[in-house]
């Protein structure tokens, strides 16, 4: 699904075309090929999905606030936001349209599940130094 008021003409050289005319078999072909730059307007994208998302990762830091043996509760707390950000990204699966490509959105998206291993990892790993 693409919609045109997702897009905004390129302020520079917004688009560009060629005239062609051939001789084929007795007949004169004339063909016009014109190519418009657009660019997707993404702040849309950036306040309902990257804010989103650094809210859902900022949430884990609440786990450092617990106690270190509370491990359950950092753990549950972990695997809950977790589970948040893979429910979110199913529903931006929905949203976005399909391309075959990794977009800066997609790069985001797996920093943060990243970010969130990495924290969850870290918590587990926290009560050998203790």
């Amino acid at each position: 699904r693409c919609l045109l008021n997702d897009f905004k003409l390129s302020p520079e050289i917004p688009f560009t075309y060629a005239l062609c005319r051939a001789d084929r078999d007795y007949k004169t072909v004339m063909r016009a090929t014109v190519r418009i730059k657009v660019h997707r307007r993404a702040f849309y994208y950036i306040i309902n999905v990257a804010m989103v998302m650094v809210i859902i990762c900022s949430f884990i830091l609440v786990a450092w606030v617990l106690h270190p043996a509370a491990l359950n509760d950092r753990f549950e707390i972990d695997f809950s936001l977790i589970l948040t950000a893979v429910a979110f990204k199913l529903v931006l699966t929905g949203m976005l349209p399909p391309v075959s490509y990794m977009t800066m959105l997609d790069v985001f998206v797996l920093v943060c599940f990243l970010f969130l291993s990495v924290v969850t990892m870290s918590h587990a790993a926290l009560p050998t130094f203790f």
